[in-house]
C-alpha cells in the first residue's frame, strides 16, 4: 500500500477529477453512520454519498440491493457525468458462510466493493489504536466470541465510554492513517473476494475515498 497523506479540513487538497463519487450503503444505521458522518466532516469528503436504509433491511443482500438501485444514474443535479464507485459495509457475525459468499459473488458481478468487518465494525474501530498483532488475545477472542468480545476489548483498552449509539467518533477519525495501515497489515487475503480471517476491509473503502477526494455531491 502506498503512503497516504490525509488532507485535513484546514488544508486545501490537491485537485482531483470532479467525476468520481463513492456511494456507501451500510448494514447499521447508527454506529457506522455516526463514524462516516464524522469522517466526512473531518476530511471534507465531498465525494461520498451515504445511502439511507429502511429500518427492517439490514442483511448483506439488502445492503447490496440498495447499491444496485443506484447503479447507472451517472449524473448529479448539475448534469455532470460521474465515475461511480459502490461500497457495501456490513458485519460477518451471525451470518452463515454461504450467505456471506453469495453476497460477495453478487457484489463482484456488479463491481460493488465489500468493506466488511469480521466479526463486526468495532474491529475496524480497534484498528485505529493498534495492530491485531499487538493486541494479545484479541484475534482468538474475536473468532470465538464474536462482536461482544471485540466490543469489550475496545472498552477495556481504548474507549471506556464506548456505546454504539453514543460514542465520540472524533477520537477515531483523527487516527485514520494508522487504522488503514493496521487493517492492511492484517489482511493476508487482500486479493480474495471474501475475507475469512478476523479483520476489516473498511480500510479499502476509506483509502479509495481519501485518494479521490474533492468531489461534492451532497449526502442524502
Amino acid at each position: 500500500m502506498g503512503q497516504i497523506e490525509v488532507a485535513r479540513k484546514t488544508r486545501k487538497a490537491k485537485a482531483k477529477p470532479e467525476r468520481i463519487v463513492h456511494y456507501v450503503a451500510m448494514e447499521g444505521s447508527v454506529t457506522e453512520r455516526k463514524y462516516f458522518d464524522a469522517l466526512i466532516r473531518e476530511y471534507n469528503l465531498r465525494n461520498v454519498i451515504l445511502l439511507r436504509k429502511a429500518k427492517t433491511r439490514s442483511s448483506p443482500s439488502d445492503v447490496i440491493k440498495r447499491l444496485e438501485r443506484q447503479i447507472g444514474k451517472k449524473t448529479n443535479d448539475h448534469g455532470e457525468k460521474l465515475e461511480e464507485h459502490y461500497w457495501a459495509v456490513f458485519d460477518t457475525d451471525r451470518r452463515s458462510i454461504s450467505t456471506l459468499r453469495n453476497a460477495a459473488e453478487r457484489a463482484s458481478k456488479k463491481k460493488i466493493g465489500i468493506a466488511a468487518s469480521n466479526p463486526c465494525f468495532e474491529l475496524w474501530l480497534l484498528l485505529h489504536f493498534g495492530s491485531l498483532a499487538d493486541m494479545k488475545g484479541l484475534e482468538g477472542s474475536a473468532a470465538a466470541g464474536g462482536c461482544k468480545n471485540v466490543t469489550d476489548y475496545l472498552r477495556r483498552r481504548f474507549d471506556r465510554s464506548y456505546e454504539k449509539s453514543s460514542f465520540d467518533p472524533s477520537k477515531y477519525v483523527d487516527r485514520i492513517a494508522e487504522a488503514i495501515k493496521n487493517a492492511d497489515a492484517s489482511d493476508t487475503q487482500g486479493k480474495d473476494a471474501w475475507m475469512d480471517s478476523v479483520g476489516s476491509r473498511v480500510y479499502k473503502l476509506v483509502e479509495r475515498v481519501l485518494e479521490s477526494a474533492d468531489f461534492s455531491p451532497s449526502n442524502t
